[in-house]
């Protein structure tokens, strides 16, 4: 059960990943704010993957690391997936999961004396992409590389529409949210208290966002993946958030050239050089932590 909980978050999260660096690719000729993990209380914790503010609307994204077969059930609302090897899964319907999201976001922004048009779409960000056999019918669903198209169609749709956020008010409502959000984390890192991982190993090695493979090779300044070839100068981020959300709270520039597979310190030293990272000094040794 633990082995099962712990593969279903570790896909989770790499779907985030994938979904944060595409957006990071991209440049709207909008202004915008991303605004990532977001976990806020409405009467109820409710939490958001993705989400993006602009002055006109806010569109509200979560990533679906799943592949196979799909059928999008009704009555009741249902996903039911099929693998490739026959197993068959129920699972909640990605289109009830926006829309309440949707829903309690919109209430949470009248608490704060906001109204600003929300919208949401799910995003498909598996390796390989599922066969969708039977569609979602009220929400959008998106592949990766159709995320640029869909922002620029809704904004198109209300082009004509007031402003409703300066770009001032948009910082302020990131920053707004980036308070709540601390106050309402659903989980407590790192979890191998928590969840017994003890029994787990962690393995090390970079994880290729592309292909998913573990064990990325770091050459001229940047990693590549031997498997795919796909290559990336800052793979070891989302594999360094990893270690902080499975493992330790905390990571030393030795434990880091464990885990990422180097032998250089001095190259680990930079790595760990990060705006996602803090550094911390003691009587006898140098740590980093994330910054949640």
């Amino acid at each position: 059960m633990i082995e099962a909980n712990l593969s279903k978050l570790k896909s989770g999260i790499i779907g985030e990943q994938r979904l944060f660096r595409m957006l990071e690719s991209y440049r709207n000729h909008f202004p915008y704010k991303v605004v990532k993990d977001v976990s806020l209380d409405a009467g109820g914790k409710f939490q958001i993957d993705c989400m993006i503010l602009t002055p006109k609307l806010i569109f509200i994204l979560e990533s679906k690391n799943i592949g196979g077969k799909l059928y999008f059930e009704k009555n009741p609302e249902r996903l039911v997936r099929v693998k490739e090897n026959g197993e068959t899964s129920v699972l909640e319907s990605p289109e009830i999961q926006v829309e309440r999201n949707v829903a309690l976001f919109n209430w949470w922004l009248e608490q704060q004396g906001l109204k600003i048009p929300v919208v949401g779409a799910f995003v498909f960000t598996s390796s390989t992409p599922p066969l969708i056999l039977k569609g979602p019918e009220r929400v959008t669903s998106l592949f990766p590389k159709s995320i640029f198209y869909y922002l620029h169609q809704k904004w198109n749709e209300y082009n004509d529409r007031e402003q409703c956020l300066s770009k001032g008010d948009i910082d302020k409502l990131s920053k707004i949210i980036q308070i709540e959000c601390k106050k309402n984390r659903f989980e407590q890192y790192p979890l191998r208290k928590s969840w017994n991982l003890d029994t787990v190993q962690i393995v090390n090695g970079v994880r290729c966002l592309k292909c998913s493979r573990i064990g990325m090779a770091r050459l001229y300044g940047k990693w590549q993946c031997p498997a795919c070839n796909h290559s990336d100068k800052d793979s070891h981020i989302p594999t360094l958030q990893e270690w902080f959300i499975f493992n330790k709270d905390q990571i030393t520039n030795a434990e880091c050239r464990d885990y990422l597979m180097i032998t250089d310190r001095h190259l680990a030293k930079r790595l760990l050089k990060h705006e996602n990272l803090l550094e911390f000094f003691s009587y006898k040794s140098t740590y980093y932590k994330w910054k949640w």
